[in-house]
């Protein structure tokens, strides 16, 4: 990879934010920030309506939607429009001392996140029948009014956009000046011409940094645990979590899972599998299914087993969830000790990461569930952490070691035996750094491998444990879900030809059964009716029909799909349900802890879902148990803060994430625990923007071979990276090489 450009001049970044403007004309500064304002909060407080759901006249739909406006009462009503006028009013003004590229990239991010709060509320559900006929859609009505409250919402959204741009641009600036190491330990004193011309003589700033000095020196006992990254207190941060996880473990017991993990747990007691999707029983000689991953129905059931075989089969299923919880811990501790004693970042950072892993509450109530898409979890976040190191290390021209190629390489396996998708974005992700970065060699034999062994494992695994492979009909959802969509709307005006097509593949059911099942909330009806004897002929006629079709009818694919887009709005918080199990009961699940009914909750999870809807209701708590905050408003935010900030490097940590962004518009269905790993790894994605190319921090995981040779070349690699030292001198050695750069 070509030297983009060694760590831009803070003073530079800081110019950017502070253009000399004169504001000429106050006045409309002043109605400016009324009519966003007075928009932004008819837009937050009015409801989404469809093309179908909104009133066919423009001025009639206005006036319904000020009626649920009405709802919140004139003194909400009220503050909330103050508070936002105040805030486009000093969002504007930072807006109109920036400069033209961070405008441009405060609407890259503004716009999105605009949408996600105007859209929140989409995607009723549909079924056949309705589905079928369709209803009148009143396009001006619809497009006006949901236009101003997006415009409306994108204006104060890009705006405050560049007021983050401008605090963090500051920040950096005043912690070089100050010589603090606020951000990173080795930010280079290259603004303090420009720091020390905008002394904090507001009294207002003031009192914030005299709180949060206090704040930090109630923490200032934990300011030795980030400084490197040990074994030892990896170990402490981990039980620091689970600790402040205790209620949610108790509460939440015995357990809490869903159909998949019900029926999983079934084929492992019996012996015997029958196909989702179908719902038919498989060959006798089959005893379990690759519908779901069949290493975590191995280890689901083993847990169940040895619980039955105690007695006590909730206690077996407890452990398990705990073991999650466990696992998690420890994943998360590694990824903030990494961050902190190895990539640099500050000790405040991994207090914070801390108390944000520990506290927020959809972390401790989810880990205690039990499902593929949580095991998955810890060994993804290790492998982010590794994933890392290895960019740093081939940036900064430093021996890789094959133990981190191996441990790449390893859970990239584990994560694609535990969900199917995860070695998908996994080796997506390789491929990014196979064309960017250097040591393309190393990097396409891992992916070489890392396909090799995904391939050969089901070759043994699968005669050998007696496993039913899995349809191709999970790959091809969202296909199936808008071609039946157009089947059951545009059946009786669509080529013969294409129209034989498309029965053929939904051989499994008559159209009528299909329009039974069929319903825009999930894509399990289409794909429950998909011919599983179809020829890989006529799998490749339908493939070409479906993208025929969908361009001829892209309203009806697109209606037939609103869950794709239901991850990135700010309307549910994580919620996968507060009880001990339920599903397949027709198939034997209630043989899994038989003392509880279908949907029942035990008497800690009444306690627990008390509690969690207590927290969803709080003012900024519900905004960090909302979905949208994880799958799109942080991703989105660190990749133009990277922009912002000329770190392009950095968008290389942040690969993963939004390839994962990616694959959730090919989800058959929307649920929360596909957008988990963004939650879960939400403060590697706020700490990217941060992550700075030179360093003089230790890498955690360098051997000693790696401190020799750095050694020998010089304190200064070819991407200023600096030789690891003790722990002890690093601020010395970067003192002196910030002397250097002067």
């Amino acid at each position: 990879m070509s030297n983009m450009g060694v760590e831009p001049m803070c003073g530079a970044l800081c110019r950017e934010v502070d253009k000399p403007f004169v504001l000429r004309h106050p006045l409309l500064w002043l109605l400016f920030s009324v009519m966003v304002g007075a928009g932004a909060t008819f837009a937050l407080l009015s409801p989404f309506h469809s093309r179908a759901g909104i009133a066919a006249g423009i001025i009639e739909a206005f006036r319904e939607a000020s009626g649920d406006v009405r709802k919140a009462g004139p003194v909400a009503i009220t503050i909330l429009g103050l508070a936002l006028m105040v805030g486009a009013a000093w969002s504007a003004l930072a807006w109109l001392h920036a400069s033209v590229r961070l405008r441009v990239l405060a609407c890259i991010a503004g716009v999105p996140i605009a949408w996600s709060l105007m859209a929140a509320g989409s995607g009723v559900p549909e079924h056949g029948q309705e589905f079928a006929t369709g209803r009148p859609l009143h396009w001006a009505s619809y497009l006006v009014y949901n236009g101003v409250r997006w415009a409306s919402l994108s204006v104060l959204a890009s705006c405050l956009v560049v007021c983050l741009f401008r605090c963090v641009i500051w920040h950096i600036a005043r912690a070089e000046h100050e010589g603090e190491l606020a951000l990173t330990r080795d930010d280079a004193v290259r603004a303090k011409d420009v720091a020390s011309n905008q002394p904090c003589t507001d009294q207002l700033t003031r009192y914030w940094h005299a709180v949060t000095q206090a704040w930090w020196r109630v923490f200032s006992f934990a300011q030795s645990w980030f400084i490197t990254m040990q074994f030892g207190i990896v170990m402490l941060v981990a039980l620091i979590i689970v600790v402040c996880w205790l209620p949610w473990i108790i509460w939440m017991g015995p357990a809490n899972i869903g159909p998949d993990t019900v029926a999983q747990l079934v084929w492992y007691r019996t012996g015997h599998a029958w196909d989702p999707s179908s719902r038919q029983d498989l060959p006798a000689q089959f005893a379990l299914s690759d519908h779901h991953p069949w290493l975590t129905t191995l280890i689901y059931g083993w847990f169940d087993q040895w619980g039955v075989s105690l007695g006590n089969e909730a206690l077996g299923l407890w452990i398990l969830a705990v073991v999650h919880v466990a696992l998690i811990a420890v994943a998360f501790a590694i990824l903030i000790t990494y961050l902190c004693g190895s990539v640099g970042l500050s000790w405040k950072f991994g207090v914070f990461a801390t108390l944000f892993a520990a506290f927020v509450p959809i972390y401790g109530r989810q880990a205690m569930s039990i499902v593929k898409d949580l095991t998955f979890l810890p060994f993804f976040m290790v492998w982010i952490v590794l994933f890392i190191e290895y960019i740093r290390r081939v940036l900064a021209q430093r021996k890789i070691g094959v133990w981190l190629c191996i441990g790449l390489v390893a859970l990239a396996v584990l994560c694609g035996l535990m969900k199917k998708t995860g070695v998908y974005v996994l080796l997506a992700s390789l491929l990014v750094l196979l064309v960017v970065l250097r040591a393309r060699i190393i990097t396409g034999l891992m992916m070489v491998v890392i396909v090799a062994v995904s391939m050969a494992i089901p070759k043994v695994a699968y005669p050998t444990l007696h496993i039913y492979p899995g349809g191709p009909q999970e790959r091809i959802a969202v296909p199936l879900q808008q071609s039946a969509g157009i089947l059951l709307r545009h059946g009786d005006t669509i080529d013969a030809q294409d129209k034989a097509v498309l029965e053929t593949i939904f051989g499994a059911c008559t159209v009528d059964q299909l329009k039974e099942r069929f319903t825009t909330e999930t894509a399990d009806g289409a794909k429950d009716c998909y011919n599983r004897d179809a020829t890989s002929e006529q799998y490749r006629d339908f493939m070409l029909t479906w993208a025929k079709l969908a361009a001829q009818h892209p309203a009806t694919a697109f209606e037939a799909t609103p869950s794709l887009f239901q991850a990135f709005l700010m309307s549910p918080y994580y919620d996968e349900g507060f009880s001990v199990r339920w599903g397949w009961e027709d198939q034997g699940g209630t043989m899994i802890l038989p003392q509880y009914r279908d949907h029942e909750a035990s008497p800690g999870q009444l306690r627990a879902r008390q509690l969690y809807m207590i927290d969803a209701g709080l003012p900024v708590v519900g905004v960090l148990m909302t979905e949208g905050l994880y799958s799109l408003w942080l991703p989105v935010l660190a990749l133009v803060l990277c922009l912002a900030l000329r770190r392009y490097r950095n968008l290389l940590y942040l690969a993963p994430f939004l390839i994962m962004m990616g694959t959730m518009l090919l989800s058959p269905m929307h649920q929360f625990r596909y957008t988990w790993p963004m939650a879960f790894c939400a403060v590697l994605v706020m700490a990217i923007a941060f992550i700075k190319a030179q360093t003089a921090a230790t890498l955690a995981l360098d051997t000693m071979d790696d401190t020799s040779a750095s050694a020998q070349n010089g304190t200064l690699g070819a991407e200023g990276a600096h030789t690891s030292t003790m722990i002890g001198s690093m601020e010395h050695n970067a003192r002196n090489n910030n002397q250097d750069e002067r």
